[in-house]
């Protein structure tokens, strides 16, 4: 998939540019739709800058904004929001976030999608993005043979992503996470890794990454274990 537009360069120096606010939260309701308000700063895609309180739903892909506690909410699709910086006390660190138009090279379609900066390099940029949560369903068999889709729980899919200097972007780890029915003995996907997109947008460092990733024990099928390999690349650059 291609990334178009806006440019990487373009999307960081505005989420740079957010300052912070204050943080309160919000209570989980019955079915934990929501999530916590967090310190933060939304640029919209007339260039207009909204600072207070973000809520920000990846299981709903859902934006709320509200200027401070007592002040009306008001709600966003991806597509309306160019940057977004919240700080995560969780994390205890700051999560920036922008949008780019990636181009699906399969149907020429393009789509607006918001991705998580997670870090910077040289000549490329690794991204996150947490899909919204759906329904789980995987192919049976029945008696005649036949094969039908059935669903077997709920599922949430995160792509890790590396984009280089030309806007290109390819999804390089796959994972999900998986909450099973409970009837159903259907089992979590494996996680998906294309290794040839990481020595291609590494190019001299990839054994210099794979050296470490050996060293550290790292198994980059493990989410956390990806993120940390680029953690001592980085470190090691």
């Amino acid at each position: 998939m291609r990334v178009c537009h806006p440019s990487l360069a373009i999307c960081c120096l505005i989420v740079c540019l957010l300052a912070p606010v204050v943080e309160t939260c919000a209570q989980f309701d019955s079915l934990g739709l929501n999530t916590k308000w967090r310190t933060g700063s939304i640029v919209l895609e007339d260039n207009s800058i909204l600072k207070g309180l973000v809520q920000f739903n990846d299981k709903l892909g859902m934006i709320k904004f509200r200027k401070d506690t007592d002040s009306a909410e008001e709600s966003f699709v991806e597509t309306s929001v160019l940057a977004m910086r919240l700080y995560d006390e969780d994390e205890a660190r700051p999560r920036n976030f922008a949008t780019f138009n990636v181009k699906d090279e399969s149907s020429g379609q393009q789509l607006a999608m918001l991705f998580e900066i997670l870090m910077e390099f040289e000549n490329f940029a690794l991204l996150a993005r947490v899909e919204r949560v759906n329904i789980g369903v995987r192919a049976r068999q029945d008696g005649f043979g036949n094969y039908r889709l059935v669903k077997v729980g709920y599922e949430q899919f995160e792509h890790l992503c590396l984009v280089n200097e030309d806007g290109i972007a390819t999804v390089v780890l796959a994972v999900s996470e998986f909450e099973r029915d409970k009837l159903s003995f259907a089992s979590k996907l494996k996680p998906y890794l294309d290794k040839r997109a990481l020595e291609k947008y590494l190019g001299d460092g990839w054994d210099r990454f794979e050296g470490l990733v050996k060293t550290n024990k790292l198994n980059l099928r493990r989410r956390d274990d990806f993120i940390r390999a680029f953690e001592y690349y980085r470190q090691a650059k």
